[in-house]
């Protein structure tokens, strides 16, 4: 069972880590660990179906009818937030044109591309996130590192860079790590500052390889000694910790307790369903005939329970009667409370019903709410703000690892080389497609306005890889631009048979929401 909701982050008074220090706080670190560990194995075997409270539950009625069932919502809830959330990786994206640096725009745009690109395709960025997110989202944290990639780990037919000049190797690398093998310390004072990062092997003889980082040394340890100091060229600890929230929980962590519940409820009905069809028969003022013993032969589908009525009291012959011995059970309601059990988890999860269908004359605002999306979407916004730390002081090391790339390999004037961490916005894409009218309206819009056609592509949350987007589609849409700016406005007249026209605030291209109006008693209602 859990010690306790969410994982206790590790902290020491020491705000230096050297080698006067480094052995007394990994262990006690190590220890403090070792109990997240615990919570993190029992999340994780919860998540794969391993529910100790109906495993371990006593049947005493019946004990040859027990099911215990499993109905492992949490591996459902898992799923969705892992799909939801990670299922894109999170893109890097030009912040603005105007920035403190005053780079050129265009290098930044290369060189931002670039990035993406190298993760994408050298680093397989997609699947190492599906890694990292099936720690953050059982067990509330998840750990990556990033490395230099030395210039011997560079083949002679290494491609780095395609005929179209975008980046398709690898300039350094990201590693998902295993999170019950790695931690953080943090120093106890203001600010909080990481002051030593671990990641360790258990080799087959259960000893323990430590290496530890600082922002200056790199110390490996094997059984309580120093074996290797040596220098961290990054000059950063490169170890990097997602934490989902705040109070570094699991997402279904705080639901325990209503799925165990839910799990007894199922195993109930189950079992009442098996004893209806192996009902105990009750025989009343009957004798069963018997065997050469002497005992009476009972039939073998099921038990007897035989009473007798007293004499005197009745006609015994009269009152004979078999009959199987039932109890009351409502099972619909037993069903709908089981049914409402569930959704009631999946509320308290922000997971969204995907089951259910809903009838006409429903705007997708009101379908999309009610169904729990936009509750989904509010949950996501809040993990955002926690995982963009991480994801952010992940892009500072692949930045400062790039520049260890030898000139050979990446020229010194290239553009990804000259890109600052402050020039990007991480850039979380979910559910592109939900409301494709309307951001298309949108757009077409902002961009009919003179709103720079980044901006436009960002707040309309259409693409995966915006900035992509716009370094594909800049040309066009700034032609465009500049031909609807210089273009006398039209008042009238529909953009369909007027193509002329240019895209003002109030036209459309195609319906959206607002079309919904006369569906809707509340609005036409003026509600």
């Amino acid at each position: 069972m859990l010690g306790h909701v969410g994982r206790k982050r590790i902290y020491t008074d020491y705000k230096y880590i050297d080698e006067s220090n480094i052995l007394s706080v990994l262990g006690r670190a190590y220890s403090k660990h070792c109990a997240n560990v615990s919570d993190m194995d029992f999340l994780i075997d919860y998540e794969a179906g391993i529910h100790p409270a109906i495993r371990d539950r006593e049947k005493k009625i019946r004990e040859d009818i027990d099911y215990k069932v499993v109905d492992n919502i949490a591996h459902y809830v898992s799923r969705f937030h892992i799909g939801y959330f990670w299922g894109t990786p999170a893109m890097y994206i030009q912040r603005g044109n105007q920035e403190i640096h005053a780079s050129d725009e265009v290098i930044d745009d290369t060189g931002i591309t670039g990035l993406n690109e190298m993760l994408r395709n050298g680093e397989d960025i997609s699947y190492k996130r599906q890694q990292i997110a099936k720690y953050v989202e059982k067990t509330g944290i998840g750990h990556s590192l990033v490395e230099i990639k030395l210039a011997d780990e560079y083949d002679d037919d290494d491609i780095l860079i395609n005929d179209e000049g975008e980046y398709i190797g690898s300039l350094c690398h990201v590693y998902d790590l295993d999170s019950r093998y790695t931690f953080c310390v943090y120093h106890n004072g203001i600010g909080r500052k990481k002051v030593l990062g671990v990641t360790y092997v258990k080799n087959e003889d259960a000893s323990r390889v430590f290496t530890c980082y600082t922002d200056t040394l790199i110390y490996e340890i094997k059984n309580g000694e120093i074996t290797k100091v040596s220098i961290n060229p990054l000059g950063k600890i490169p170890i990097v910790e997602w934490n989902r929230d705040v109070d570094l929980t699991g997402c279904f962590e705080h639901c325990i307790a209503d799925m165990d519940a839910l799990d007894a409820q199922a195993s109930d009905i189950a079992n009442d369903s098996t004893q209806r069809t192996q009902d105990i028969w009750w025989g009343h003022n009957i004798a069963l005939p018997e065997d050469e013993q002497g005992n009476p032969k009972q039939p073998k589908s099921g038990d007897w329970v035989l009473t007798n009525t007293p004499q005197g009291l009745g006609d015994r012959a009269s009152d004979a009667k078999i009959a199987p011995l039932a109890s009351t059970y409502d099972s619909a309601s037993a069903q709908n409370q089981l049914y409402r059990k569930f959704n009631h988890i999946l509320q308290k999860c922000y997971v969204p019903i995907q089951s259910e269908t809903t009838g006409g004359g429903s705007t997708g605002s009101a379908v999309d709410m009610s169904a729990g999306w936009s509750a989904a979407e509010l949950d996501a916004l809040q993990e955002q703000n926690s995982i963009e730390l991480a994801a952010r002081e992940e892009l500072k090391l692949i930045l400062k690892a790039i520049k260890f790339v030898p000139e050979n390999v990446l020229p010194m004037d290239s553009p990804i080389r000259k890109v600052h961490h402050t020039d990007i916005d991480i850039h979380f894409s979910r559910r592109r497609n939900y409301d494709l009218s309307v951001k298309a309206n949108a757009f077409a819009t902002l961009v009919g306005r003179g709103v720079h056609p980044r901006h436009a592509i960002k707040v309309c949350e259409i693409f995966e890889d915006s900035e992509q987007v716009y370094a594909d589609s800049k040309d066009m849409v700034t032609a465009y631009q500049e031909k609807v700016c210089i273009a006398q406005p039209t008042t009238s007249g529909d953009q369909a048979t007027n193509p002329d026209k240019p895209l003002g605030s109030n036209d459309r291209i195609l319906q959206d929401m607002s079309d919904q109006i006369d569906n809707s008693p509340r609005l036409q209602a003026g509600v």
